[in-house]
């Protein structure tokens, strides 16, 4: 049986983790066509309240003009 993580939590400011990837994709419009994306994340370790995590959802989508029909998350 896999080890549980352990959850913890920082003061605001305190800690972040970063994660920068190379993917190689096809896309359904091209799918011959192989293509590199670069994924970069960064996570804060302090807990935002609902307001605020909407708020960066609506600054993510103006900066990339629109919303997705999807949305998924990592664990």
């Amino acid at each position: 049986m896999p080890a549980f993580e352990v959850r913890f939590e920082t003061p605001p400011g305190d800690q972040a983790q970063v994660d920068f990837a190379q993917f190689q994709l096809q896309f359904t419009n091209k799918p011959t066509i192989t293509r590199i994306v670069w994924l970069f994340s960064f996570v804060l370790g302090f807990s935002q309240d609902m307001q605020t995590v909407l708020r960066c959802h609506m600054a993510a989508f103006e900066a990339i003009g629109g919303v997705p029909n999807e949305i998924s998350t990592t664990a």
